[in-house]
């Protein structure tokens, strides 16, 4: 383990920090592998709702550092630019060119871009909005948003399924409570 990748937990949120602003955060074997141990970590501790992933200093990250990679090599997975499309991760991996925050959000690979003053603020206040939501609800939505179902009808009907249980589960019945006592609901409890 280095200190290269640093994490912290603080209500339901672990905040996951590269740590190597002397590279720009470029990214070592050894940190793809802390930051796989602490995703999977947070996979399985029921009590994590969100994960952050921040850089320290100026850069998130300038990418892979080549020397180590050299060095080392990495285990096989998947490729993640499947997120930006095919055409638009060939160019940004066959070119090699450098790209900024704006060409990051256009492209989707991030959703938004802010003042580097506001980024931590902004980066808890969304943590924090995700983090109260009731968390199997969250789940199922991240799963109907991965569904192999092609056809809307299929989408439709699955979602259908997963909305007629929630309606029956704990966090459902905190959520009808609390609106029926004009409260915010907390599903701080309930797993």
């Amino acid at each position: 383990m280095t200190d290269h990748v640093v994490t912290a937990a603080a209500d339901g949120i672990l905040a996951i920090r590269l740590n190597r602003p002397e590279k720009k955060n470029a990214l070592t074997v050894a940190m793809y592998a802390e930051l796989a141990d602490a995703l999977e970590r947070a996979d399985a501790d029921r009590s994590v709702r969100v994960v952050t992933l921040t850089g320290t200093g100026d850069s998130f990250t300038s990418g892979n550092d080549i020397a180590d990679f050299m060095q080392q090599r990495p285990a096989a997975g998947e490729t993640p630019v499947r997120l930006v499309g095919h055409q638009r991760a060939s160019e940004l991996l066959l070119l090699g060119e450098r790209f900024d925050a704006a060409t990051a959000r256009e492209i989707g690979l991030i959703n938004a871009v802010h003042p580097a003053a506001a980024l931590a603020a902004a980066v808890q206040d969304r943590a924090r909005l995700l983090a109260g939501k009731p968390p199997s609800a969250v789940r199922l939505t991240k799963a109907l948003l991965r569904s192999e179902s092609t056809g809307v009808a299929d989408r439709m009907a699955e979602e259908g399924r997963h909305f007629a249980s929630q309606l029956q589960s704990p966090e459902g019945r905190e959520a009808f409570v609390a609106f029926m006592e004009r409260r915010k609901p907390d599903f701080s409890k309930v797993s």
